[in-house]
């Protein structure tokens, strides 16, 4: 029997994205949530490896955030500084909230000046579900999702 990845979701919702961008050079505002929503599931998996259980979406919220997510699990420092510096800008790129025509994120995303943000996105997300991977290998890092859990 084949062993089950828990990182199957992340990796796949963000090849999802991947496709888009290399067929398009971009992805439109609907899909720049993907690599984001990639990171969450990511996040999430790495609870499930820690504590052998759900994560509880409810309290963690609010959702689709990976920024405060990694910081409610205490595991901020164990991503490269490269890595942190992306989920902030993720933070405040708001992409959940890009998805609706009238928001705010909306209308930053589609502007001319966001140009390049997609690959942004999607070489971002890669780069930290492939950090968030390794940390589920590391012993220091489960204690630290299970002392945080909630």
């Amino acid at each position: 029997m084949t062993a089950v990845d828990p990182f199957h979701e992340a990796k796949q919702t963000l090849e999802r994205a991947r496709r888009e961008y290399t067929s398009i050079n971009s992805l439109i505002a609907a899909t720049a949530f993907h690599p984001v929503h990639a990171c969450d599931l990511a996040l999430r998996a790495l609870y499930t490896v820690a504590t052998e259980e759900p994560f509880p979406h409810e309290n963690f919220k609010p959702w689709y955030q990976p920024l405060r997510l990694t910081e409610g699990l205490g595991l901020t420092a164990y991503y490269s500084s490269e890595t942190q510096e992306f989920l902030r800008k993720v933070q405040g790129y708001a992409q959940d909230a890009a998805r609706y025509e009238g928001t705010q994120a909306y209308m930053n995303y589609t502007k001319p000046k966001a140009a390049g943000r997609a690959k942004e996105l999607v070489n971002g997300a890669e780069r930290f579900i492939t950090e968030t991977q390794s940390l589920a290998n590391l012993s220091v890092v489960l204690e630290t999702v299970r002392r945080n859990a909630r």
